[in-house]
């Protein structure tokens, strides 16, 4: 963002992917959430919330420490400009009272990250989401319409039912969503969204070795017997 503050966009718990880097050209939705939140801290929006909630953007989270209170940790105090530019947005709440580490504001105008959006009414009802893997997850439809989901890079998931891919229908055509592809469901529909990058098998491989190698070489000194000295 500037001077020594960076930004990162999870979902849900860390894990082992968080500490690889990718080409920020395949995220244009971290790139406009970089952006909008670069124009919140300006003062030029009051509706952070709405922009960053069409990515699936539920939290924003400020970060002090480097472990909770009262834990010894290192500590990187922010700005009060930070706190306060999202404290002056229209569509975001504080949450009081969990650590002092951290500061929470809640996004109270984010979109469902997995959701059908409804023919007649284009209201849209969350779909219920178990996630099987890093790459792969069960989805059941919750009503009938499109099914869309906000995730990137754009173009590497596909919905199967039954072993069968489901035809993508395009952004803004008949039967689909604004601004992103779908696939059409009925209620009660369940298949599995999986990734299908190539490319991100290959870095996930890459990173299993990895730890493996981390793990055979701490096995490897823990099991190696101390040096005798003459």
């Amino acid at each position: 963002l500037s001077g020594d503050v960076a930004i990162a966009v999870t979902e849900g718990r860390p894990d082992l992917l968080d500490q690889w880097p990718y080409d920020i050209t395949e995220a244009p939705g971290v790139i406009e959430i970089r952006d909008t939140l670069a124009e919140a801290l300006a003062g030029r929006t009051s509706r952070l919330g709405a922009a960053i909630g069409a990515w699936g953007v539920g939290h924003v989270v400020l970060v002090e420490r480097s472990a909770p209170a009262p834990h010894e940790a290192v500590e990187a105090p922010l700005s009060p400009t930070y706190a306060a530019a999202l404290t002056r947005q229209l569509d975001m709440a504080r949450v009081e009272g969990l650590n002092s580490a951290v500061t929470i504001f809640e996004n109270i105008a984010t979109d469902p990250v997995h959701a059908v959006v409804r023919d007649r009414t284009g209201r849209v009802v969350p779909a219920a989401v178990m996630p099987l893997s890093y790459d792969r997850r069960r989805v059941r439809a919750s009503a009938d319409g499109a099914y869309r989901w906000i995730l990137g890079p754009e173009g590497s998931w596909s919905f199967t039912v039954d072993g069968t891919i489901r035809p993508f229908v395009p952004a803004g055509e008949a039967g689909g969503v604004p601004g992103r592809p779908s696939v059409r469901v009925a209620s009660g529909t369940i298949g599995e969204l999986v990734h299908d990058s190539a490319s991100s098998r290959s870095r996930r491989l890459l990173q299993v070795a990895a730890l493996c190698g981390v793990l055979l070489l701490a096995s490897w000194l823990r099991t190696d017997p101390e040096p005798e000295w003459p």
